[in-house]
């Protein structure tokens, strides 16, 4: 699906809550990234249990957003397959975040 109908489906999910995530085809379920907000969590290792459908998509949670040593810190989990997430593509990823955290 292309930008424009990835978020108009989007939109739709969060101002439609009860939204049947079965009507999704199951190719766009599995291939899509999940990234979770848990503003009120503050975790130093967190584990997501997973649904019965297979997926090999990673999963990108935020957690509660604290100051600690005089610094803004925001807890991220990161849960992915090997299989189809490479390493050191999420190496370089948690590099540029970190950037964007230390230049703000």
């Amino acid at each position: 699906m292309d930008w424009t109908k990835f978020c108009r489906v989007y939109r739709d999910s969060i101002e439609n809550s009860n939204m049947d995530i079965g009507s999704l085809p199951p190719l766009v379920w599995e291939i899509s990234h999940f990234i979770g907000n848990l503003p009120y969590l503050n975790f130093t290792s967190f584990q997501m249990h997973r649904g019965t459908q297979k997926t090999g998509r990673p999963l990108f949670y935020f957690g509660q957003r604290h100051n600690s040593y005089h610094r803004q810190t925001v807890p991220l989990s990161i849960t992915f397959d090997h299989a189809n997430t490479d390493p050191y593509i999420l190496k370089n990823l948690m590099q540029t975040y970190q950037n964007l955290l230390i230049s703000v």
